[in-house]
């Protein structure tokens, strides 16, 4: 229902969670939900609610990231992905630099110079160890 709907947007927005998978409600045969649950919402009222949720998640994790803008914190780097590193910070943050240096493995101090929902960048604060 709507009631229902503007229920999960109100929780959403008072949780502030980080991350939020959000899908659209579709019956899968043979499960509880398609024996119980009619599926009575139109299509197009489907992709307007997981705008709006998708639209306020978006606006939350970027108000989560900024508060990274400036800081200092440790990212363990994965690979190299269209010449920027990827990594991740201590609570599973998706962090880019650029460098030349091969960073697999490593667990360096990033200074964050930019924050966007999904995502930051920042530069490495020291030198790379050369070797493993």
């Amino acid at each position: 229902t709507a009631e229902a709907f503007e229920g999960t947007y109100n929780l959403l927005a008072d949780l502030k969670l980080d991350v939020a998978h959000l899908a659209r409600y579709s019956p899968r045969e043979g499960t509880v939900s398609a024996r119980r649950m009619p599926d009575d919402v139109p299509d197009e009222e489907k992709w307007e609610r997981f705008r709006r949720l998708e639209e306020l998640q978006e606006g939350i994790a970027a108000e989560i990231h900024a508060r990274y803008l400036g800081e200092t914190t440790q990212v363990l780097f994965e690979e190299k992905v269209k010449n920027r590193w990827k990594g991740r910070t201590p609570t599973n943050k998706l962090v880019f630099v650029e460098s030349e240096n091969d960073l697999r493995g490593k667990v360096l101090p990033v200074q964050i110079s930019w924050t966007g929902p999904w995502s930051m960048q920042g530069r490495v604060l020291e030198p790379v160890p050369v070797g493993k």
